[in-house]
């Protein structure tokens, strides 16, 4: 089980955005003067938009109307509430200490957004090679740019903390 207080606010903040984003089209939606079937059709927008803030929210329309009745789901949003900015890690290495299994959680993120920017910063696509020797070279070049900015990380860190 891993927490931090820093990720629980960004969570909360992000979560008391995307829920007032979500209310105040809500209620825009409820004040409109459309048929109940573009009202559905752009409840089902908003929901696309906002779809983890649509989980804490309880949206009623009659099956004869087009006005649609909102409440907010406490249970939900308590339960939302709670999990925030808590992880629970699991792992096949159990002798190692919790702080250890933490630092190679961030290691795996870090060499996770190098791939990505391999992708995308240096629009490395995949390439089908036939021999060995090729697969070698295009792995130690597609490689390359990930150490050098791990060492380059690991330089301005140290340079950082004087």
């Amino acid at each position: 089980m891993a927490q931090s207080r820093d990720r629980v606010a960004k969570e909360r903040a992000i979560r008391r955005r995307q829920l007032k984003r979500l209310w105040a089209r809500l209620k825009q939606l409820s004040t409109m003067e459309i048929s109940r079937e573009e009202l559905l059709m752009k409840l089902g927008a908003a929901r696309d938009h906002s779809r983890s803030a649509w989980r804490l929210v309880i949206i009623e329309v009659a099956a004869d109307s087009r006005y649609i009745q909102l409440s907010l789901d406490r249970n939900k949003l308590r339960q939302a509430r709670s999990r925030e900015g808590r992880y629970l890690i699991r792992t096949n290495l159990v002798e190692e200490d919790p702080a250890k299994l933490w630092s190679n959680y961030l290691l795996l993120v870090a060499v996770e957004e190098a791939f990505k920017n391999l992708k995308g910063d240096l629009a490395i696509r995949p390439v089908f090679h036939q021999l060995d020797a090729r697969i070698e070279a295009h792995v130690f070049i597609a490689f390359w740019p990930i150490a050098c900015m791990s060492l380059l990380r690991g330089a301005c860190m140290r340079w950082r903390r004087g």
